[in-house]
């Protein structure tokens, strides 16, 4: 994942942990994290790895529908 540094997304994602973080509007940087991933495969594979395990611990749908959705429903009666 290569994403802006913005908003939810550094809530998300550890620069070089589980994906590149770069500054919004800078086209120079991006590029560079894009080569960097293209050229690097053992840090295209850790950052994989990571951001594969950030989703499963942080995205589980039942379990965010059990504590997010649900008690916004209940809480409109």
């Amino acid at each position: 994942i290569i994403t802006t540094s913005v908003g939810g997304n550094v809530e998300i994602i550890t620069h070089e942990k589980n994906g590149l973080l770069v500054p919004a509007k800078d086209s120079v940087v991006l590029s560079k994290a894009m080569r960097k991933l293209h050229t690097d495969k053992k840090l295209r594979d850790t950052l994989a790895k990571e951001a594969r395990c950030t989703y499963l611990k942080s995205f589980v749908f039942d379990e965010i529908v059990k504590e997010r959705f649900i008690p916004l429903y209940e809480a409109t009666d």
